[in-house]
């Protein structure tokens, strides 16, 4: 899986779950990554007990705006994982300059 640009923009549940899939996949293989330096080690996956993974965009100049769209899962205590939630954000931050 190629790394690019994701859509920050909410979309469909298979389309968020392939976004997160391959924003994950690129935090996990080192092959992907941009060193061995940047990927989450095994083990803190392994312990996790929830995941979010949010694309975000934001832009600014006087002012900022940040929006985007993700997944939450949670796992269970018997190691299943709960179903996943679209998640849609947005932030919208105006600075005044004297």
């Amino acid at each position: 899986m190629p790394l690019g640009i994701s859509n920050p923009l909410p979309a469909s549940m298979r389309s968020e779950c392939k976004k997160a899939a391959k924003t994950l996949a690129s935090f996990v293989d080192p092959r992907q990554s941009f060193g061995p330096d940047k990927i989450i080690p095994p083990n803190v996956l392994a312990n996790a007990k929830g995941l979010a993974i949010i694309t975000v965009f934001k832009a600014g100049f006087l002012g900022s705006a940040r929006f985007g769209s993700g997944i939450v899962v949670a796992r269970l205590s018997d190691g299943s994982w709960i179903s996943q939630s679209v998640n849609g954000i947005a932030l919208v931050v105006l600075l005044l300059r004297v």
